[in-house]
């Protein structure tokens, strides 16, 4: 998972033509977090953390309005489906 946070950092902004992509990498670490084994999903977000908190913050402004709220601020809200 230490490869998925570096992978995470280092790709942010996405590039223009990049942006499905993206999309894509950010709904298969949601589907990992919600599969997750019962105690092993907090270990898992302190991991990706790092890359977590440059994509929800997105400083850039890359995402719009309607692609931030559902592919991005979803996210971090699996944390809290996670014991």
């Amino acid at each position: 998972m230490e490869f998925v946070n570096e992978t995470m950092k280092l790709s942010y902004p996405p590039e223009l033509g990049n942006q499905d992509i993206s999309r894509w990498m950010i709904r298969t670490l949601t589907s990992v977090i919600e599969h997750c084994p019962a105690g092993l999903g907090s270990r898992l977000l302190e991991i990706v953390q790092e890359g977590v908190c440059i994509w929800v913050a997105d400083d850039q402004g890359v995402w719009s309005a309607d692609d931030y709220e559902y592919e991005v601020l979803f996210f971090p809200s699996q944390k809290l489906k996670i014991n």
